[in-house]
């Protein structure tokens, strides 16, 4: 009780407040805070009618709620006093993300931001949850700051013997060798691989099953799927092999690879338990083990970006860079721009941030352009040579063929004669079948109706429709953005198709598609059962299931962001780089939350994390 009159009289806070804010992030993070409020006010008193309209529709009722409050009294009386709370990035970040959450949960349950616009009153309510959990996520990053000073989880120097053996003695063997010996059962389980749907369909494309070659799908990759394919008919007798062909080495690379990010954070001396949470998690996270071993042009892309944004890494670490360097850069910046179709726009925004950032290593910024337009070249010679035409150009239109989607949805009866012409002219369907046809978590639906590559004379006059139609509406375009992106940015959205990411063969021990005959090696099914289930599990944890959210991936990502912007460390931003430029290419994809897309930010995510520290640890504790 004294201690606590102590923190009421040096805190500038009475126990009042400490309760009621307490209360108010407890209300806002339950399910029913956030709802639309009905027309109408319990009395006509100034200022307090709007306060009964919006507590008429929270509800605190449920032992839950207690405990959470009292859980979120502790915690803010623990941190009362850390230097932290004054800070302006602490604040800002969370203030962020609480508008975040409440624009996630307003689009998932509506699909639109009636939770936050719908009247005065709604936006007092949306004001009143943001509050609550700006006041949850500011002092729980406070919070676990506090927890690792005191339970002294920054401690640098490894202690016990299997650390000093994994972490000084054999600072890439030690964290290879337990990551292949965890890694092989589910090679072998899984052997020959697991198959994606796009890959399946490459492997159709290659042989003339599915449709006429294109870029559609990166010519490069479609290329080695089929190369994969006549070794493993011509040598091997079956198909089954051509699985193994690709995804074996990707695995083994990428057994590789995540030892270097460990390997890496030795080097950067960060806290011992950071270096056993990064190696238990790049080995048993089922998503990357699954992702690891399935022929997919993502799984490739994802491996060698990673790898890229590694050495890189080290490079700006140990200020120099060493011949075998020089070697992995090529490789991997040629396997990125070959991988997938983005990938050239990686490298180039990336070389460009890393050249303003560090311009002494200008000759490695080159040398992964020359890379990269060197496959890029190649590509457009082959695809010359075969006749392949260059993909479809509706496929970089995702955002704008989903706002006029929603726009037709929304204000059909506003479109003009002249707008009507130009839309009927660009999509193969009646304009008004756009509004059945609309999905606001994918694009595809309305990028399949639309011109698969338009004149520039097309192009020029749908733009001028899009254009004047926003005009008109901005809020719909601005909806049907946020709409189509939140997931990224919402952590309770779960993410889209895949799931957990397994892949069977049909799900069967045995697949033939009249084109394909493939099957595992391994008999034993609940083997296999065993490790889906697994997965499963891991997904539905408390606390570790929200690293399938790519909500809570891009969280970690912001966070490191702006713990660099914190202590000043603005070049140091440019290693931050590949998983940055790769969160910005998922808002302009055609999917909403999709795991898939994320996987660079989310293999890269212990070695950012790592950075931060290793560049934030000279700064001091305190973010000015």
């Amino acid at each position: 009780m004294n201690r606590f009159r102590e923190y009421v009289r040096n805190s500038g806070q009475t126990g009042w407040a400490v309760a009621g804010k307490a209360l108010m992030g407890a209300m806002a993070m339950q399910g029913s805070a956030l709802t639309e409020l009905e027309w109408g006010y319990v009395v006509d008193i100034p200022v307090v009618k709007y306060f009964f309209a919006i507590f008429r529709n929270v509800n605190g009722w449920g032992m839950e709620v207690i405990f959470l409050a009292v859980a979120m009294a502790c915690m803010f009386y623990l941190v009362r006093k850390h230097p932290l709370q004054r800070s302006p990035w602490i604040r800002g970040i969370s203030l962020f993300f609480g508008i975040c959450m409440v624009f996630g949960r307003s689009y998932q349950e509506l699909g639109n931001w009636n939770y936050i616009f719908h009247g005065k009153l709604q936006f007092g309510l949306a004001c009143f949850v943001i509050a609550g959990y700006y006041w949850a996520f500011q002092n729980g990053m406070i919070l676990l700051k506090a927890a690792v000073d005191k339970w002294e989880l920054s401690s640098e120097a490894p202690r016990r013997r299997v650390e000093k053996w994994l972490f000084e003695k054999h600072p890439f063997l030690g964290p290879f060798t337990v990551i292949a010996a965890l890694e092989l059962p589910f090679l072998i389980n899984f052997f020959p691989g697991t198959l994606q749907w796009d890959a399946h369909a490459q492997f159709w494309t290659y042989i003339g099953a599915l449709q006429p070659w294109t870029a559609h799908h990166p010519v490069a990759s479609t290329w080695l799927l089929g190369q994969c394919l006549h070794v493993s008919r011509t040598v091997f007798g079956n198909d089954s092999m051509a699985l193994f062909l690709y995804a074996g080495p990707q695995f083994v690379v990428q057994w590789f690879v995540f030892a270097y990010e460990v390997y890496m954070l030795n080097r950067m001396k960060t806290p011992v338990f950071l270096r056993w949470s990064a190696l238990l998690y790049l080995t048993l996270f089922p998503l990357l083990q699954i992702w690891g071993f399935t022929v997919s042009k993502d799984s490739c892309y994802y491996v060698y970006l990673v790898l890229l944004a590694t050495v890189v890494m080290h490079i700006l670490y140990e200020k120099k860079v060493v011949l075998w360097q020089w070697i992995l850069i090529p490789i991997c910046s040629g396997v990125v721009t070959g991988m997938r179709n983005n990938g050239i726009y990686v490298l180039i925004l990336f070389c460009i941030i890393a050249l303003a950032a560090y311009f002494r290593y200008w000759k490695v910024y080159v040398l992964i352009l020359v890379s990269a337009l060197g496959v890029l070249s190649m590509e457009k010679i082959y695809m010359a040579q075969k006749d392949i035409p260059s993909g479809p150009i509706r496929e970089m239109f995702s955002i704008p063929l989903q706002q006029t989607a929603r726009y037709v949805k929304e204000h059909y009866e506003d479109i003009t004669e002249e707008e009507m012409e130009v839309l009927s002219h660009m999509f193969r369907v009646e304009v008004a079948e756009l509004s059945a046809l609309y999905n606001p978590d994918i694009s595809d639906p309305i990028k399949e109706e639309f011109l698969r590559n338009p004149t520039a004379q097309e192009l020029s006059d749908y733009f001028r429709v899009w254009f004047g139609q926003f005009w008109k509406h901005p809020d719909t375009y601005i909806q049907a953005f946020l709409h189509h992106t939140y997931g990224y940015f919402y952590p309770n959205r779960e993410a889209y198709f895949e799931g957990i990411g397994y892949y069977y063969i049909g799900n069967e021990q045995h697949w033939q598609d009249g084109y394909l005959d493939m099957e595992f090696a391994v008999k034993y099914q609940e083997l296999r059962d065993m490790y889906e289930q697994g997965g499963y599990y891991w997904k539905r944890a408390p606390v570790v299931g929200m690293l399938y959210s790519c909500g809570f991936q891009n969280y970690i990502l912001i966070g490191c962001m702006v713990y660099l912007l914190a202590h000043k460390k603005y070049r140091e931003l440019a290693a931050l780089a590949p998983a940055l430029l790769t969160m910005l290419v998922c808002l302009a994809s055609p999917v909403d939350a999709y795991l898939r897309y994320m996987l660079p930010v989310v293999a890269a995510m212990p070695l950012n994390v790592g950075w931060c520290h290793a560049c934030g640890r000279h700064s001091g504790d305190e973010a000015s």
